[in-house]
């Protein structure tokens, strides 16, 4: 994703933000915790008021000037988690890897997950997500068909296991509703050139989506076993 001005000067919060806060906030009170691909900061809204502290980390230096200034509580640096990680071993309690797998390049998501191994305290908490893959949520990604990776939970599971993981949990959430956000969000981006609008009656549908078991993404809470 290329940050381009004014579009992309701010995240907009979606329900799928709110139910990932939730999450970890339930299993990860007061932690130390490291937001990869934190972009200008959805996550980082949602924890403003809590009792934790975050370090996001990103590849573009762009959004992380947005999200600097709107955050300041926090450390924001430009890293890439295809390489080591500019922190000490055993440096946080959990780390939030959202939607950023399908995202580096192709035969490296055995690299990054052995990165954020390092930097893991031992039985730290990765919580991730991914596009699923199964025939609804390939269908309905347009841009599955331009390279957007889906992954199973078998692949998932191999990955995490070879990187020091063990899986406790495992959600299927977004459902028709999520998909129809995703058309408008590439469509607005890519065609309009500009943000989507928000709408409220989608975003409580969306909400919806996430309170039953869905198909487009997969979430995952792994404890790091051991070092690798």
């Amino acid at each position: 994703m290329v940050f381009s001005g004014k579009r992309d000067t701010s995240n907009p919060v979606v329900p799928g933000h709110k139910y990932m806060y939730h999450w970890v906030k339930k299993h990860a009170k007061g932690a130390n915790i490291l937001d990869v691909g934190c972009w200008t900061g959805a996550m980082e809204y949602f924890f403003s008021s809590d009792n934790v502290r975050i370090t996001g980390i990103d590849i573009q230096e762009a959004p992380l000037k947005v999200v600097r200034r709107k955050f300041p509580n926090y450390r924001f640096l430009k890293a890439s988690v295809v390489e080591r990680l500019p922190f000490r071993k055993n440096t946080f309690d959990a780390v939030m890897y959202f939607m950023v797998l399908e995202h580096v390049p192709r035969g490296t998501e055995l690299v990054t997950l052995r990165n954020l191994n390092i930097v893991l305290k031992n039985n730290g908490r990765l919580f991730i997500t991914t596009m699923h893959k199964n025939i609804k949520s390939i269908i309905s990604d347009p841009a599955y068909w331009l390279g957007h990776r889906h992954y199973s939970e078998d692949e998932l599971r191999t990955l995490l296991e070879l990187s020091g993981f063990k899986i406790k949990h495992i959600m299927y959430n977004g459902g028709y509703f999520t998909t129809l956000h995703i058309w408008l969000l590439y469509f607005f981006k890519h065609v309009l050139r500009r943000r989507e609008p928000r709408n409220k009656i989608l975003d409580h549908l969306m909400a919806r989506d996430y309170r039953n078991k869905g198909f487009v993404e997969i979430d995952i809470l792994a404890i790091k076993q051991k070092d690798v």
